[in-house]
């Protein structure tokens, strides 16, 4: 013996009113949810906008050579390095003392952002820069040779203070850049 659909008692199926019910629910709760999700994806990216624009207006201070104008900025934790020259500082009084004499060597930075984005509290920005670097390191004016470079810097970001900074660039390129600069120097 078989049946189909048909066959069945009529209160195994779902009533057309109960179906009606259950539209009306998704309706009411899911555009609530909706506008939920909504507004939590907005506050999130208005939250990476804003650590974006933080790790812009933290990074051109250090590059004007006011780091202690981002001091409040600065969480107690902060780590600083920079593969790229083998630099690494931890604390905000280390870091603090490492800014105030890293950027003697460069004059005249200026920096194009290609790519800005930011996840979880770290924002990654990749960018290209044009910048007069020591390249003897001596402070010697006549030393400070033109280059252009390609970099990535990344931000992280606790209790709403900056706890890391890295920079990195790309050592081998900068690296032939200053011995091609040293050699056409006296």
């Amino acid at each position: 013996m078989s049946f189909g659909v048909n066959d069945m008692e009529p209160h195994s199926l779902h009533s057309g009113a109960s179906i009606n019910r259950g539209n009306t629910m998704i309706k009411k709760y899911g555009t609530a949810a909706f506008l939920f999700l909504t507004c939590a994806v907005t506050a999130f990216a208005q939250d990476s906008k804003n650590n974006i624009e933080t790790a812009e207006a933290f990074l051109t201070a250090l590059e004007q050579g006011r780091p202690e104008s981002v001091a409040d900025l600065m969480h107690d934790e902060i780590w600083f390095e920079d593969p790229t020259w083998g630099a690494e500082r931890r604390g905000k009084e280390a870091v603090l003392k490492a800014y105030k004499g890293y950027t003697g060597g460069v004059h005249d930075l200026m920096r194009q952002r290609v790519k800005g984005y930011e996840s979880n509290n770290t924002v990654v920005l990749e960018y290209v820069f044009s910048v007069r670097l020591d390249v003897h390191g001596d402070g010697n004016p006549e030393g400070f040779v033109p280059m252009m470079g390609n970099g990535i810097r990344i931000i992280g970001f606790r209790d709403g203070k900056v706890v890391r900074h890295t920079d990195l660039s790309d050592y081998t390129q900068l690296k032939a850049k200053i011995a091609e600069a040293k050699a056409q120097q006296p």
